[in-house]
């Protein structure tokens, strides 16, 4: 345990240092993370190196879900396992959703990407789990916007990115508690819809997507 806290500070530093040397890191809107109380980070998804930028950009300790093939490698589970990445098997998300409700319960912070995959070219249909979890939990939502990740090609330029990368962070909303069952599922998914729409006002034209107001 106390050598998992000493990777997980060790690499926090280290990523301090490096990225805006060798790059144009620029983080907005951290008076918008709030300090205690569960939140879910929901960002978009372009790059496989959001979920490092992320864990550089907030104080607080991030939990992020990744899927188990990654965990196959004994070196690789240590380290992912360190820096607080929870092993989803493809065929048992109900052991996400668990987790997910747990780690809000304790009052933690996590990540979730709601498009479920990267998405370079911009933002394409969300799922409706954020909403879902925020409703369950009362955990307040974050809305965040990435650029520039795309950029990075392969894992040495997590350290020497050469780009310019933005984070924008919005301010957090709640789901209300949803009283009629029946209509439930339809709500839901216009509170993703509602998030999806806050994500891509921290976003410039060309990553919004499906949800831009004015696409071409």
């Amino acid at each position: 345990m106390i050598l998992s806290k000493s990777v997980y500070r060790f690499v926090k530093i280290l990523a301090r240092i490096m990225i805006p040397t060798f790059g144009r890191f620029e983080v907005v809107g951290v008076e918008n993370i709030p300090k205690v109380g569960a939140i879910i980070i929901a960002p978009n998804h372009i790059g496989w190196a959001d979920p490092p930028m992320l864990f550089l950009a907030i104080r607080r300790k991030l939990q992020f879900m990744a899927k188990a093939e990654l965990f196959t490698n004994s070196l690789a589970s240590w380290f992912l396992s360190s820096v607080h990445v929870f092993p989803v098997p493809k065929d048992r998300s109900t052991d996400a959703v668990s987790w997910a409700i747990s780690q809000l319960n304790q009052r933690s912070a996590i990540v979730l990407f709601p498009e479920g995959t990267r998405n370079p070219s911009g933002l394409k249909q969300a799922s409706s789990g954020v909403a879902y979890l925020a409703y369950k939990t009362g955990a307040e939502i974050i809305p965040i916007g990435i650029t520039g990740t795309e950029k990075m090609h392969n894992p040495i330029r997590l350290f020497f990115p050469l780009c310019k990368i933005r984070i924008v962070i919005g301010k957090p909303f709640t789901v209300p508690k949803l009283n009629n069952k029946n209509a439930r599922r339809q709500e839901l998914n216009a509170w993703t819809d509602n998030l999806m729409g806050k994500i891509a006002e921290l976003l410039p034209a060309e990553y919004q997507g499906n949800y831009a107001k004015n696409p071409p």
